[in-house]
């Protein structure tokens, strides 16, 4: 079963699958961007290209806090993974994903949502899951980031 897996997701990785879902991200529907950052975030973080990165880098808004909290809690996944995994993404990328990751967390706790209990509920899981990338970041070896913090 494990080498059927790795044997189809070759060829979905010879036939562009990544190239060609970071395309898909410009349909502007936030279900469709959340699914595809959820494929997105099963691949090897060796397996993306710099415009990939940047493509992903890209949907980090502050500003979409309060439409797409649910795609952003998503990049915040991803970009958790690359920050603790990938020396070279910490060096190029993390100063810039430690800005934008606090300033979503500080746009979504100036949300309101009283007497929303969805929207508590995302408020509450998108700051959670800023709050885990920022320890996630500061616990690194690079310490180079904590400044930025």
């Amino acid at each position: 079963e494990n080498a059927l897996y790795k044997q189809v997701s070759q060829v979905f990785n010879n036939l562009g699958r990544d190239k060609r879902l970071f395309k898909l991200l410009r349909i502007p529907n936030a279900t469709v961007k959340e699914e595809i950052m959820r494929c997105l975030g099963q691949m090897s973080p060796a397996d993306l290209d710099e415009e990939e990165v940047l493509e992903m880098l890209g949907l980090l808004n502050p500003n979409s806090v309060e439409q797409e909290e649910l795609l952003l809690g998503v990049v915040l996944n991803n970009l958790q993974v690359l920050m603790t995994t990938d020396d070279d993404f910490r060096a190029k990328h993390g100063q810039l994903v430690l800005r934008k990751t606090w300033q979503i967390l500080e746009h979504n706790s100036g949300r309101r949502t009283y007497g929303s209990k969805e929207e508590e509920l995302q408020k509450k899981d998108l700051s959670t899951k800023a709050v885990i990338l920022l320890a996630a970041a500061s616990k690194q070896r690079v310490h180079t980031l904590r400044r930025h913090l």
